[in-house]
């Protein structure tokens, strides 16, 4: 077994799940209608077979519900006896039952109302607005998805901020303001892992 991984970024209330597993045949007999399993929490979930020829490689789906929030850990395994090394995978997620998107304004009306009619009427989103110089930094850990619209300036403190949530899988968007001085972003985009674009549009321009 060499890779698992979610068809989707997100895991949702009541969704169905696409697990993809790469599964790589070493030998050269072929292997036809392996077994396949999935169990979550200690209890199996999803059911399937595989086959795959000698030398190759296949990439077959397991599916099934979301059906309860939280942390959840899963265990892919496969039966090909007698060989039983590498043949089972862990997987840790956590489902929700809405995003939580954090908009941090920066005084731009226009742009916070065009990110607001995408979010905010949205129910799969849970969707908050604060100024940039009054959010709580502890906070952020509480959200999915961080916006940023026109801020003048990213404080050092919210930039660390922003570099932690990030990389504990919180996801991170920038509309800097319009005619604003690039160079001000410049740490951010470096404690972020991102490239700085050489040019930019508002919230709600195409």
């Amino acid at each position: 077994m060499d890779s698992v991984w979610f068809a989707s970024p997100v895991r949702r209330l009541g969704q169905n799940e696409v697990l993809h597993i790469a599964i790589t045949n070493h030998g050269e007999q072929e292997l036809v209608n392996v077994p396949l399993r999935l169990s979550v929490n200690g209890e199996q979930r999803a059911l399937a077979t595989f086959s795959v020829v000698g030398g190759a490689t296949v990439d077959t789906t397991l599916q099934f519900l979301s059906d309860a929030v939280g942390e959840h850990w899963g265990e892919v395994s496969i039966t090909d006896q007698p060989v039983t090394f590498d043949d089972r995978a862990y997987i840790a997620y956590r489902v929700i039952d809405k995003s939580r998107v954090l908009l941090l304004s920066g005084g731009d009306v226009e742009g916070d109302r065009a990110i607001q009619a995408v979010f905010g009427a949205d129910s799969a989103h849970a969707f908050v607005q604060s100024s940039y110089r009054e959010v709580d930094l502890a906070a952020l850990e509480q959200q999915d998805l961080v916006v940023l619209n026109a801020l003048p300036e990213v404080a050092s403190g919210l930039g660390q901020a922003l570099e932690a949530f990030l990389q504990n899988g919180g996801s991170v968007v920038v509309f800097p303001p319009s005619g604003g001085d690039p160079s001000r972003y410049a740490d951010l985009f470096a404690q972020l892992g991102a490239t700085q674009p050489a040019h930019g549009h508002r919230a709600g321009e195409s």
